[in-house]
Parts: structure tokens; C-alpha cells; sequence
């Protein structure tokens, strides 16, 4: 069975050629795309495919939602060099990103050109155009992803005449209709005391520099970014890759994907009472639910 997930690809495509001047132009290009295209099995993340929680009751089912939409805000990679090193901006203020953010749907295979923003050690042709590291390897060992969710949610038939107790305070982020469920991340957070603190536009994630993944509160591991005190998940679902400047007549062609597979990913609980179909009924992520997210990164050398 194909497994629905989010695929983010960027191209970076690096060229170096030689003019009769003996110029070097290079560029940096760069697609955004979201698919639904099986991963290849080596390299899909299960997560937290096999927790539970025991603090909501049994649990009733697990459910894959009928549609999972997601809301990008910022995604950035930083090089090993903490206080001065180098940064690639995909989407964010550096890039004039919406404030609003960039709507994607994880079960639509689009693509968006995007132009990145780097900082470091950068260089542009002599005609102003591209931009590129010279001279230089740079190691990219964490990556930022600021982003919401927005889903629908087909629950059990029973629920046509049962209103849940968890929506009818968060009615501007999530509407039961029956069955049908139209919510954000924020209800579905506000439940579970480690995850209530994140707000209700999006969640920080930083994928690498560590070797476990917990929530963190306080200033986030890349010194001099983001707020001095936030609530972020930190991920070890990250391999450090190395971008290389190109020789003369070389092209490199850096393509990262990112993806979530969001199969069976919201789990429903009997509540309070133990008792399935009630209106204490909670629903929720799967626990450790980021460790869906993967990042992937391959350079071809040409």
C-alpha cells in the first residue's frame, strides 16, 4: 500500500564554466515540491509508529487523515560553524517568504521555484547574477523547519451524533462537523502536556546536532536565531552533508528531499471514562509524531 507523505525537494544546481575570459559563472537554482510518491523503503522512518499513550485510555483506532495540508514558514540549513559559519534559506524573511507562510498539500505532487539565500563565505558572478561558496567545504549539520498542519479527519461513523469535549473550546482551530473533523495541530497539542506550550500558527523543529529527540524550552541550538526562550522538538533524524565548490567546467546538482508520512498518524483514545464513543473521547498525534519527518540529501557531480 503507498504510504501519504510530504516530499520537499530543492535542487541546488552549482555550474562552473569557462568563458573566453576565463570567467567562472555559477548558479544556485531551487524547486520546492510536495508529492505523494511512495519513498523508497530503505529509507522511510517509521517514528513513533509503535507508541502509545496510556494517559488517554485504550485506544479506539488509528487514522489516516483524508487530508493533510501543511503550512511552511521557514526551513534552514546551518553549517558546523556556530556563531559566524553559513546558512542556506529555502523559504523564510531572508527569502520574503508570506507571513502567513506557504500552504502545501502532502497528497499533491506540485513543484515551486524558489530562489535560496546564502550566507558565509559567498561569492557572485561578475555579472551580479548566482551566488555560490568559494574556496571552501561547508558542512551542513542542522536543519530548521518552521511549520503548522492543517487536516481533515474522517472519524468513526459514531461520532455523526457525538460532540467531543476537546473541540468545543478550540473552535477557531478546530470544527467538528459529525464525523468530519477540520483542525490544526493546536487542539490536538492542548491535550498532551509536553506539547500544550507550542502556539496555534506552527511548531520549530531542528533536525540534527544531537543523538535523541526530546522537547526543548529555552534558546534553540543555533546561537543568535530565533527567540531567546521557545518551545522547539529537537531530531536526530539528520545526516550532516558537504557542499563543495565546483571546478571550472564542473556542475554539482544538490537535490534534498523532505518528506512526512502521516499513515495512521492521528490515534483516538476511550478518555477519562475508558469507555469508546463518548464525548471524553481524545484524539491525538502519534507520540513522537516528527520522527515521521525525513531529510535526504544527494549531490551528483557532473
Amino acid at each position: 500500500m503507498t504510504r501519504p507523505y510530504i516530499l520537499i525537494i530543492f535542487s541546488l544546481l552549482i555550474i562552473a564554466t569557462v568563458s573566453c575570459k576565463k570567467d567562472k559563472n555559477r548558479s544556485v537554482n531551487q524547486k520546492l515540491r510536495t508529492s505523494n510518491l511512495e519513498k523508497p523503503a530503505e529509507r522511510m522512518l517509521l517514528g513513533g509508529a509503535d507508541l502509545e499513550y496510556t494517559e488517554f485510555g485504550k485506544l479506539i483506532t488509528k487514522i489516516t487523515p483524508d487530508s493533510f495540508m501543511g503550512k511552511l514558514f521557514h526551513i534552514k540549513y546551518f553549517d558546523e560553524v556556530l556563531n559566524s559559519g553559513s546558512t542556506i534559506a529555502l523559504l523564510g524573511p531572508e527569502v520574503n517568504t508570506p507571513s502567513d507562510g506557504i500552504l502545501v498539500d502532502f497528497k499533491r505532487d506540485t513543484t515551486v521555484s524558489l530562489i535560496p539565500k546564502l550566507t558565509g563565505n559567498v561569492y557572485t558572478n561578475a555579472d551580479g547574477t548566482g551566488s555560490f561558496y568559494k574556496e571552501t567545504d561547508v558542512t551542513f549539520n542542522l536543519l530548521f523547519i518552521q511549520m503548522g498542519f492543517k487536516l481533515n479527519i474522517k472519524l468513526p461513523a459514531a461520532y455523526d451524533t457525538i460532540q467531543l469535549t476537546q473541540f468545543k473550546n478550540h473552535t477557531d482551530y478546530g470544527k467538528q462537523f459529525g464525523s468530519i473533523l477540520r483542525t490544526n495541530q493546536f487542539p490536538l497539542n492542548q491535550v498532551v502536556p509536553s506539547l500544550k506550550l507550542f502556539n496555534v500558527q506552527d511548531m520549530y523543529f531542528y533536525f540534527g546536532r544531537t543523538d535523541t529527540t526530546f522537547i526543548e524550552y529555552g534558546a534553540g541550538p543555533q546561537p543568535n536565531f530565533g527567540p531567546n526562550q521557545s518551545i522547539h522538538v529537537r531530531s536526530a533524524r539528520y545526516s550532516p552533508w558537504i557542499l563543495k565548490e565546483p571546478m571550472p567546467g564542473e556542475t554539482h546538482t544538490v537535490t534534498s528531499s523532505i518528506g512526512f508520512n502521516f499513515e495512521n498518524i492521528i490515534h483516538l483514545y476511550s478518555g477519562a471514562d475508558n469507555i469508546a464513543y463518548t464525548a471524553d473521547d481524545i484524539i491525538v498525534f502519534e507520540p513522537k509524531f516528527w520522527e515521521r519527518i525525513f531529510a535526504d540529501v544527494q549531490i551528483n557531480n557532473e
